[in-house]
Formats: C-alpha cells, structure tokens, sequence
C-alpha cells in the first residue's frame, strides 16, 4: 500500500531515476512528495467544530400570536448545509442558507410551545438552541 511520507525518496515511477525537477533540500537528486503536498496545500484536518445557532426571535419566555415569526442566527467556521426547525417536536421546515426565517403554523394548539433549532454543517457536526413561548390568555 502506497502513501506519503515525510522523507526524502528517489525519483521514478518504477525504478529509480534523476528527478527531472529541483526540490527543497533534496535538489534534484530525490524528492518528498509529502514535504511537497504540504508546501502547496497545507494541511487539512477533519471539521470538529460545530456550528452556532440563536433563535433570536422571539424571545425565550416571550408571549406570541397564532403564526409568529421565527428568526434563527447560525453560522459555521467551514459551510453549514442547513437549519431545521421543530415546534413541540414536529418539523416545521428546514432551509439551507440565510436568512432563516420560519413562521409558525396558526393550527399550534395549546398555550405554551416549545421552539427548536438545530444547525448542520457540512462535516455532520450539530448544535441547538431552543426557546419557549406562549399564547396570550383566551388565545388558543
């Protein structure tokens, strides 16, 4: 099994042979194809970091009308590939790039609801914020 590794190494496809370019440190006498790569790309380690997300309106606590707007922050330090929105654990919708903005169904029964937002990125990585509003009082 082939790979690339840190170390000088001669030159050829199948037999070794004066290296037809010039390398840092070897010359053209070998090359480091890793040392190389490295050089032109640099490295790249897995995206670990998950992405942030706000539901920043309305407010946790806030008191809301049958079909409230919802506005959610989210970002990545990559690519986020989308933002999903549950409302007492049903999906309301997901949507893939800025702004995220959903609004409420005006069918929610009951009078205190419970907001979630979840942000993905690219890479798989999640996070959530949540908030928890209500109806006013006679409003159902």
């Amino acid at each position: 099994m082939k790979s690339f590794q840190n170390q000088a190494g001669s030159c050829g496809e199948y037999q070794a042979r004066q290296c037809q370019c010039t390398y840092q440190g070897t010359g053209s006498a070998q090359m480091n194809s890793y040392a190389l790569i490295m050089a032109t790309f640099g490295a790249n380690a897995p995206d670990t970091t998950n992405p942030t997300v706000s539901i920043t309106d309305p407010a946790n606590g806030a008191i809301v009308n049958p079909g409230f707007p919802i506005h959610v922050d989210a970002n990545d330090d990559v690519a986020l590939d989308h933002v999903e929105l549950k409302i007492d654990g049903s999906s309301v919708g997901s949507v893939s790039s800025a702004p995220f903005i959903w609004n409420a169904p005006m069918s929610l029964a009951g009078t205190s609801h419970h907001i979630e937002a979840t942000a993905y990125d690219v890479a798989g990585n999640t996070a959530t914020d949540s908030a928890d509003v209500s109806f006013p009082v006679g409003c159902q």
